[in-house]
C-alpha cells in the first residue's frame, strides 16, 4: 500500500492497479481529474508508483492535466525516476470536439485548441496512438511543419473477429453464462 488514503490491488501474478484519489472534473463531474501535484513534486503517488514499478512505457489518455506528466517523463525533470520511459498518448477524442461541447464551437475555440494541441500536447509524447481516422487528423495536423517528428498510429479499437471468433459455439457455456448475468436467451453478448 502506498498510502492510508490511496489503494494498491494485486490482480494475479503480473498486475497492480493502484487507486489515487481524484476529485471530479469541473465541466464533467462523471469524469475525475489527476492535478499535476498527484505527479509533478518529488514523493507524490505518481512518481512513487513510477518509482517503484520502473515501468518502460507510460500511456496518457488525457489531454488536460495528465500528459504533463509524459513531458517530465521524456525531458527526465522527475528526479526520483532513474529511468527514461517511452510516452505514448491515446487519443480517444478530439479536443476541439471536447471543446465545442462544452464551450461552443467558435473561431477562436477552434485556434486555441490548434495551438494547444500543437504546442502543449503534441511535442510531449514519442508516439501517438489514435482510435479513428477523425481524431488522428487533429494529431496530423497540428504535426504539419512541426520541429518535432512523432508518429501517429492509428488502431481502431475492437475484437479481431477473424483471430477471435467462435468456431464451436457452445450452447450450454452460453447458456450458463446467460443464467449467470441474468440475462434472457435472445441477448447478444460481447467481450470488450
Amino acid at each position: 500500500k502506498l498510502d492510508q488514503a490511496n489503494i494498491t490491488e494485486r490482480v494475479g501474478e503480473h498486475a497492480v492497479i493502484y487507486h489515487l484519489k481524484a476529485p471530479r472534473a469541473p465541466l464533467n463531474p462523471a469524469y475525475r481529474m489527476l492535478s499535476p501535484s498527484s505527479y509533478f513534486y518529488p514523493g507524490s503517488p505518481i512518481q512513487r508508483i513510477l518509482q517503484a514499478e520502473k515501468p518502460e512505457l507510460i500511456e496518457v489518455c488525457d489531454k488536460y492535466n495528465l500528459h504533463y506528466l509524459a513531458a517530465l517523463a521524456r525531458s527526465r525533470l522527475m528526479q526520483e525516476i532513474d529511468h527514461r520511459p517511452t510516452t505514448v498518448g491515446l487519443s480517444c477524442e478530439r479536443m476541439d470536439d471536447n471543446f465545442a461541447v462544452y464551450l461552443g464551437r467558435s473561431r477562436a475555440g477552434q485556434a486555441f485548441c490548434r495551438w494547444y494541441m500543437r504546442w502543449a500536447y503534441f511535442a510531449f509524447f514519442d508516439h501517438h496512438i489514435a482510435i479513428s481516422r477523425h481524431t488522428a487528423e487533429e494529431l496530423r495536423g497540428v504535426s504539419d511543419g512541426h520541429a518535432i517528428e512523432r508518429g501517429v498510429w492509428l488502431r481502431h479499437p475492437g475484437v479481431e473477429t477473424p483471430l477471435f471468433r467462435c468456431r464451436n459455439p457452445r450452447a450450454e457455456a452460453r447458456a450458463k453464462l446467460l443464467r449467470r448475468l441474468r440475462l434472457g436467451d435472445g441477448c447478444r453478448l460481447l467481450l470488450y
